[in-house]
């Protein structure tokens, strides 16, 4: 049973407050208190949603949109977007162990890292291209809105199944000094977390806003080769928010969001078992050092049994750690005119991930990874949407986006799994390694337009359009060496063998740079990979017209229908894994990926059959 301690703050309450939280408060926990059916109702009739970068209610938005409050997920505990994807219907988000799995309406992208996403996020209107960012705790958030279907016109690139748009709470000028504290405890895998926000007016046109939170947990999966509960996790989270209002018609918004994550162990069980792996059998040695070893089921369907004991580092010695850190901010200002508004948002993303893990997922220590990613990204958007009288109103802008994205991957093997006396690799070396290196420069220009006209009073018709440019360059290399993912050595380049006509000319080429050591590892990635060393630098543009068309009908107060046409683009690049190229070091075929579009057509009903209690 969850523990929730919650203490609501105001002006006139500080002092006792402050007393209260010194003083041991022995039995005196309670529950948020419950929101009253007639409270809900009148949530639910003022919803409003701006996934279309307009204010527009949940009835009156031709789009499949799914809207859910902070405060909802506040109260029930919803911290990341992996909880919040049990909530809305088609969206699935998920840890994999290579990258994060993100899916609406069952289309997503693979796991290889030089993919874009198909799933858009924007966090206060800013983009998170990386896989992983979709798995970074949440908190203090104004609303979520979760997008079906393209939405190439308004957000452009890699939302061809859809968008994510988190909305984080803000303070207002004017307000009172309020917020809260809370701690929240669950003992059976002892999750501890304590958090509070506190928001203010700092000045006449002037309010501030702060959102702390630190949460720790020690797993709910029981792995048994290491004998402890997985995953174990430490988040810090802390977000600061400046509201400023010079004037009655410019308002400015700035937001500067830390996060740093810290886990052991991963939450992985075994679904399958593949009896197609190396001689002698891993599933013969996994028995062998654990005869309960097998797919995770019944009464061991929270049981692990990946580890690799001989890769563990540190003092004392652990594996299967992973570590994020990341440090986001935006701008955004809104000028209103008479008849049109202004809005310019400007974003920063700096992301840090890196995991030293195992991925054999069994408890010999065969395959074992050391991956890392940084990211660095800036964008601005600048948009005007016009509030004229007549039937035509006008929505467009401008978007410009840089990013640079570096990604590290190590991957070792060790020929005596750990337990044998002696190396089943080439030559009897017992660690081979190979590492990829692909540092990867993107930008995006574009240009977006939306017009609305009035058929009549309750038909309009919606008619977009966006022009896109994208260019990537890449410098990708590949080395073959010897030794662990923290203590890699680097035996063959890809200057070693550039040139080299065959496999036979290749791996002789090895042995002269990198001796026994080197024939013998370049022999196991090569011979029986099918991967060499090699170094790809390349560039590659694309542009794309992505148009739209929606009819939308408001046949009743609480009803309308919509059709609509869209399409959308996720853009190419290159391929992250290091088999790629040739002996000779030249590109093969699949080492760039194309780009891929998709048009959609929608018909959609919304209608609200239960009358609902107005405030």
């Amino acid at each position: 049973m969850n523990q929730k301690f919650r203490l609501n703050l105001s002006g006139a309450a500080i002092l006792p407050i402050a007393i209260a939280l010194a003083t041991p408060a022995y039995g005196q926990v309670a529950d948020v208190p419950a929101e009253t059916e007639a409270e809900r109702e009148a949530r639910l009739t003022t919803v409003t949603v701006t996934a279309r970068k307009r204010d527009e209610t949940l009835i009156n938005a031709p789009v499949a949109v799914t809207a859910v409050s902070g405060a909802e997920l506040e109260a029930q505990g919803v911290t990341n977007l992996e909880q919040i994807s049990a909530r809305v219907p088609g969206l699935q988000v998920g840890r994999g162990a290579q990258t994060s799995n993100i899916f609406i309406r069952g289309v997503g992208s693979g796991i290889n890292k030089g993919f874009e996403q198909s799933v858009g996020l924007y966090v206060d209107g800013v983009y998170q291209p990386r896989s992983r960012q979709f798995s970074q705790s949440q908190f203090d958030l104004q609303q979520v809105e979760v997008l079906r279907g393209p939405q190439g016109v308004l957000f452009g690139k890699n939302t061809v199944a859809g968008a994510i748009k988190l909305e984080t709470a803000s303070p207002e000028v004017g307000e009172e000094l309020n917020g809260w504290v809370g701690v929240t405890w669950e003992p059976e895998f002892n999750t501890q977390s304590y958090s509070g926000v506190f928001s203010a007016g700092l000045a006449d046109n002037l309010a501030g806003r702060l959102a702390i939170r630190y949460t720790t947990t020690d797993g709910y999966v029981e792995n048994r080769v290491f004998d402890r509960d997985e995953a174990e996790r430490e988040d810090m989270f802390a977000r600061a928010t400046l509201a400023w209002q010079p004037t009655e018609s410019l308002n400015v918004e700035t937001k500067l969001s830390y996060l740093e994550m810290d886990g052991v162990g991963k939450e992985l069980t075994i679904n399958a078992i593949d009896d197609r792996l190396p001689t002698p059998s891993t599933i013969a040695l996994s028995q062998m050092l654990h005869p309960d070893f097998g797919v995770s089921t019944g009464d061991t369907a929270y049981v692990s049994f990946s580890g690799n004991p001989a890769f563990r580092v540190g003092d004392p010695p652990i594996s299967d750690t992973e570590t994020t850190e990341s440090l986001s901010g935006s701008v955004k200002a809104e000028w209103e005119f008479d008849n049109f508004t202004l809005t310019s948002i400007t974003g920063y993303s700096s992301f840090d991930f890196a995991q030293h893990h195992d991925v054999d997922f069994l408890p010999v220590s065969f395959i074992h990874n050391l991956d890392e990613e940084e990211l660095d990204m800036f964008s601005q958007e600048l948009r005007i949407a016009t509030d004229w009288d007549g039937r035509i109103n006008f929505l467009g802008g401008l978007y410009y986006e840089n990013q640079d994205a570096y990604i590290e991957e190590t991957t070792a093997f060790n020929g005596t799994f750990g337990v044998l006396p002696t190396s089943i690799l080439p030559g009897g070396i017992v660690n081979v390694a190979q590492r990829t290196f692909f540092d990867q420069q993107a930008e995006t220009i574009a240009l977006f337009g939306e017009l609305g006209i009035d058929l009549t009073d309750s038909v309009t018709l919606e008619l977009g359009l966006r022009y896109s440019e994208d260019e990537k360059s890449i410098d990708k290399s590949v080395v073959v060496g010897a030794g662990t993912p923290r203590d890699f050595v680097g035996l063959v380049t890809p200057a070693d063998t550039i040139g080299s006509a065959d496999l036979t000319e290749y791996l002789t080429a090895a042995a002269t740079v990198g001796g026994a050591d080197g024939l013998n590892s370049a022999t196991t990635f090569a011979a029986l990979l099918n991967r060499f060393a090699a170094d790809l630098n390349d560039t590659r543009t694309e542009d794309h017209f992505d148009p739209s068309v929606k009819l939308r009908w408001q046949y009743a107060d609480n009803g309308s229908a919509y059709i609509s046409y869209s399409t959308g683009y996720k853009s190419g690049g290159y391929n992250f894994s290091p088999d790629t190229a040739e002996p000779d070091g030249s590109p093969r075929p699949g080492h760039e990926f194309d780009d891929e579009k998709v048009t959609a057509w929608e018909a959609g009903i919304k209608h609200q059959f239960v009358p609902r209690q107005r405030p």
